[in-house]
């Protein structure tokens, strides 16, 4: 588990349950380690927007089938399709009736079609009753060079509480 991972995650924990953090540990999130995939020129690159699942939550993690849509900003390149699932691991219970989500996609400048399959992982916190929200920020893709930062919040209905480890699972199709 990297050092940026490991303060990202106690971070994000850390914001959900109202702990004060220092900033030499907020300063760990701004430096990469030599020979990541942060020192290849990135930029936004498009939106991520997938439609997630109907879930229920059995304390200790969820899965939840995930059909998403990649839109190139200023339409550089094709539309893509993406399948997959998104799975949490931690505390997490309850139900929720599907929802959808958007990221920001940041990634090298110059990347194939189909360049966003791949495994992230990442922070998440979610609560709903009757309407919430949720987020995700998560890391990984081809060549673990792509970085998901959420654009707006995860709409979802149902009655849920969840914080801990997300991991996103994006396979091409088209």
């Amino acid at each position: 588990m990297s050092l940026r991972f490991s303060t990202s995650f106690l971070s994000a924990m850390a914001v959900v349950s109202g702990i004060a953090i220092t900033a030499p540990a907020l300063a760990a999130d701004f430096v990469a380690p030599p020979g990541s995939g942060r020192t290849q020129p990135r930029s936004e690159v498009g939106t991520l927007t997938c439609d997630i699942s109907p879930a229920i939550g059995v304390i200790i993690g969820s899965q939840q089938d995930v059909d998403c849509v990649f839109s190139p900003v200023h339409g550089r390149g094709p539309v893509e399709r993406y399948t997959g699932n998104i799975t949490k691991i931690g505390v997490d219970v309850g139900f929720i009736n599907g929802g959808t989500i958007a990221w920001a996609v940041w990634a090298p400048t110059v990347r194939p079609e189909g360049a966003l399959k791949g495994r992230y992982v990442g922070a998440s916190a979610n609560a709903a009753i009757g309407i919430g929200a949720g987020t995700n920020i998560l890391t990984g893709g081809s060549w673990k060079t792509i970085s998901l930062q959420p654009i707006s919040l995860q709409g979802q209905k149902g009655l849920n509480a969840a914080v801990g480890l997300s991991k996103l699972k994006l396979n091409y199709a088209g």
